[in-house]
């Protein structure tokens, strides 16, 4: 029930400017540990531009194994399976690689704070979260996340292979690197079968 956060702020008029006034004047932070997550280059109002999730080791090892995989070919028989399959191999690693530092690294859908999460005027299209103490805009579809310990707008499910969640910032990259995974692993397959045919 959101009525129930609807209550009148206990702060005055002028402790609530002085709060505004001290976000405002602060300086920006380079990192920050909300919940269970790291928050990179945060900017005086603490809306970080990176957020690095609880699950980070996952994105290092698949990464890393798709990566010594595609070296493996470019050591091994790069030279044996044509110009074509070697332009489809590029593409098809790089849309995987920065769809997936893009999905991995970006800021899923953290709430902006643009006018202080943790006091203000509640008003109907907020309510409070009790574990992030702060007010979410309900009409924004946040939820919070207990393995990111955060609230993320529209948020579609947490990824542990991504890290964090996929959220309203990363829902398109998330799509773009699950598509580009698939042709990624069926192009390492063909290479595979293409370079071994080759040296009969």
């Amino acid at each position: 029930d959101y009525n129930q956060f609807k209550s009148t702020s206990s702060e005055s008029e002028e402790e609530i400017v002085q709060k505004k006034n001290k976000i405002k004047q602060a300086k920006c932070k380079l990192y920050q540990f909300v919940g269970r997550t790291l928050f990179v280059f945060l900017d005086k109002n603490e809306n970080p531009l990176i957020i690095i999730g609880p699950h980070w080791p996952m994105y290092v090892c698949f990464c890393g194994i798709i990566s010594l995989l595609m070296l493996a070919i470019y050591l091994t028989i790069w030279q044996r399976i044509g110009l074509t399959m070697r332009i489809i191999g590029d593409i098809c690693y790089w849309t995987f690689f920065i769809s997936y530092t893009h999905c991995s690294l970006i800021n899923p859908g953290y709430p902006k704070n643009d006018e202080g999460r943790t006091f203000g005027h509640p008003r109907e299209e907020y309510y409070f979260c009790t574990l992030c103490h702060f007010y979410v805009n309900k009409y924004k579809y946040a939820h919070h996340c207990f393995d990111c310990d955060i609230c993320i707008e529209n948020q579609d499910h947490h990824c542990p292979w991504t890290g964090h969640c996929i959220g309203k910032n990363n829902f398109y990259s998330f799509y773009i690197f699950v598509g580009a995974s698939f042709c990624i692993i069926l192009y390492l397959a063909t290479a595979v079968c293409i370079g071994a045919s080759s040296y009969n």
